[in-house]
């Protein structure tokens, strides 16, 4: 019972802490992609494959790389108690521009599956929210990812 609590405890002490502040950052947009894609509880693999195209394609890794930063990701995401930290570095780290286009590739992961939930636009409200995005910005995003 204690082990159990003690376990508890320090998962909702932990953040993402990397050494490699780049890697952080690479590793907290994952994140925020990996939460849209649990948002509907229904794993698609039209989203996960969005997601690997974005994170390769956004940060220059290869497929090894990019695979591993996704289970790390992934991982992440299941464990987490709480984004403060996640969405912490992406604040201090992003300009508002950046912001703008995470909050889109967002929105690709939510239409990966040729639908959006209800829970996953209510998640990206959340986070662009969170990350200071404009309800304009939010709005914008949203149409340029439906058109496509």
């Amino acid at each position: 019972m204690i082990g159990k609590l003690k376990s508890v405890l320090q998962g909702m002490l932990a953040e993402v802490r990397v050494d490699d502040e780049e890697h952080s950052l690479k590793l907290a947009c994952a994140i925020l992609m990996f939460e849209v894609l649990r948002a509907d509880m229904h794993t698609d693999e039209s989203e996960v494959s969005t997601i690997c195209r974005h994170v390769m394609r956004a940060f220059s890794l290869d497929e090894h790389e990019t695979r591993q930063l996704m289970e790390k990701a992934l991982q992440e995401s299941v464990d987490a108690v709480s984004l403060h930290g996640v969405l912490r570095i992406i604040n201090d780290e992003y300009q508002p521009q950046e912001k703008r286009e995470l909050i889109r590739v967002l929105w690709d992961v939510a239409y990966a599956d040729g639908e959006l939930n209800p829970y996953e636009e209510y998640m990206i409200r959340k986070l662009a929210d969170w990350l200071y995005v404009p309800h304009r910005d939010f709005m914008q995003t949203k149409h340029e990812a439906a058109e496509n």
